[in-house]
């Protein structure tokens, strides 16, 4: 799943999609792919990425990246959902409950309806405190692949550097500007000087 993540970015970030959109892409992924309730990560997805103009093939591949955290996750959302609530905890196990699902989903959903609704409280309350680190990480993971890009496709009178202290940005540095940009200067005794390759006229 990384791999096809990490391949999907390079794609895209060669075709020329900037490297903020990227960022977001992935955290937006990876927010939804943390999402408690299994068939609908995807769904969600889509209408994110059609909403918020950002690519969807990268939102996707960071939203099943996430499927082996997702497991691991459910259970705390649930039980912060429940404290909420000041609800009953669920008699069930986590495997139980999946299989159940599985087998006769509306049936499961009827009986454990209110644990689904506890679980997406608990995501909702998270998620807006985890979005700005997830946002952080995405940065940084991506900053190796979109450095080399840019050192392929920017002029070299424009070098990028990276600014791993405020949210690993990736800024044009301020170099010299190339010679033929130059403005006239005035030489002594008022004589104007044209730019380097510029006629005067």
């Amino acid at each position: 799943m990384m791999k096809k993540l990490k391949k999907t970015i390079l794609k895209y970030l060669k075709a020329g999609l900037s490297y903020s959109q990227v960022s977001w892409a992935m955290t937006l992924g990876v927010t939804l792919g943390l999402f408690p309730i299994y068939g609908l990560s995807s769904f969600m997805c889509l209408g994110l990425a059609w909403a918020t103009r950002l690519n969807a093939p990268i939102m996707l591949a960071a939203t099943y990246s996430m499927s082996f955290v997702k497991p691991l996750l459910i259970i705390p959302f649930l039980k912060l959902g429940e404290w909420l609530f000041q609800a009953e905890p669920m008699r069930i196990g986590l495997a139980a409950l999946m299989q159940r699902f599985a087998e006769s989903p509306w049936a499961t959903l009827a009986e454990f309806g209110w644990s689904f609704v506890h679980a997406l409280s608990g995501w909702l309350v998270v998620i807006p405190l985890l979005l700005p680190v997830l946002y952080r990480i995405c940065s940084i993971l991506v900053t190796p692949l979109a450095i080399p890009v840019l050192k392929k496709h920017t002029p070299r009178d424009k070098p990028y550097v990276c600014d791993a202290m405020f949210f690993a940005r990736i800024r044009p540095t301020n170099g010299p500007p190339p010679p033929a940009q130059r403005a006239a200067t005035t030489e002594p005794g008022g004589a104007i000087s044209p730019p380097n390759g510029v006629p005067l006229s």
